[in-house]
């Protein structure tokens, strides 16, 4: 870190990296918890992080914000639509989708922000789209509307928690995911009421709350005081392309060729736009 305690640029930018590879884990951990229910799993994993984000805000009241409130939406919204598109579509197909967010981000964070897109967002945009279109292409189809719905919907929710939760960066981000996960608890644990859990399920689970989703929220509500919104997408760009790699290297379910392909096009386009923003950085 920077004199004083503050977070460089440079380090946003890895902690921002980070939560993408902790993010990334969880399409492997939700497969190893075949037979739980995908809502099981959201309540049991939101109540730990849940727990968690008590632990880390030490909130002194609950009384929140419209934007605050506005952001737990978004954590909510994005989380359970991804899991719903899960069960109507490839997940491929979700992930595509979600990271579409700066079709959102854009004028989101024009209007509320007054952040412009630079040069370099356009041209890592489109690298990416075009990776993430290869990345997909062996199985982008959906059996009706509905799954299309749902992907739009997390598209939608998570391009706007990327600019509500820049548009609380001078106050207390956490506190809004700390919300949201409370509600996430709420929706999901229901559904969990009458599952049977191993031990080492619970183990994974527990590693989804404190890590996986805990620790990788953290990370962003540091990480975003200094990075604009849509780059931050960008940077967490990289959680799509690292989940197939989790379930290759544990569970051998080898990644076609045009993945490869499209994996190596997004992880440019990251790249191309963390080194350029870094350039422009030390130039300014």
């Amino acid at each position: 870190m920077a004199k004083g305690g503050t977070i460089s640029r440079a380090q946003a930018v890895g902690m921002m990296l980070l939560a993408a590879v902790l993010f990334s884990s969880s399409g492997l951990f939700i497969k190893l918890l075949d037979g739980i229910p995908s809502l099981a799993i959201l309540g049991m994993r939101s109540t730990v992080s849940f727990v968690l984000f008590m632990v880390w805000v030490r909130p002194r009241s609950f009384s929140f914000s419209r934007a605050a409130w506005a952001a737990a939406v978004c954590v909510m919204g994005m989380q359970l639509f991804f899991i719903m598109g899960n069960k109507v579509a490839p997940a491929a197909n979700i992930i595509f989708l979600a990271y579409t967010a700066p079709i959102f981000i854009i004028p989101m964070a024009r209007w509320l922000l007054n952040e412009r897109p630079q040069p370099a967002d356009w041209i890592a945009f489109g690298v990416i789209i075009v990776g993430m279109s290869f990345f997909v292409r062996d199985g982008f189809a959906f059996t009706g509307l509905l799954g299309l719905f749902f992907g739009v919907l997390t598209s939608f929710f998570h391009g706007s928690f990327n600019v509500m939760i820049r548009l609380l960066k001078d106050s207390n981000p956490a506190q809004a995911i700390l919300l949201g996960h409370g509600i996430c608890m709420v929706i999901g644990l229901p559904f969990a009421i009458g599952q049977t859990v191993t031990v080492t399920q619970m183990l994974m689970l527990g590693y989804l709350g404190l890590f996986q989703v805990g620790v990788g929220f953290i990370l962003v509500t540091l990480a975003i005081k200094h990075i604009e919104a849509l780059e931050a997408n960008l940077l967490l760009t990289l959680e799509p392309i690292l989940n197939p790699v989790w379930v290759f290297l544990v569970l051998d379910e080898v990644p076609t060729r045009l993945a490869f392909i499209g994996a190596g096009l997004v992880l440019m386009g990251v790249l191309y736009r963390a080194v350029k923003a870094a350039r422009e950085k030390d130039e300014g």
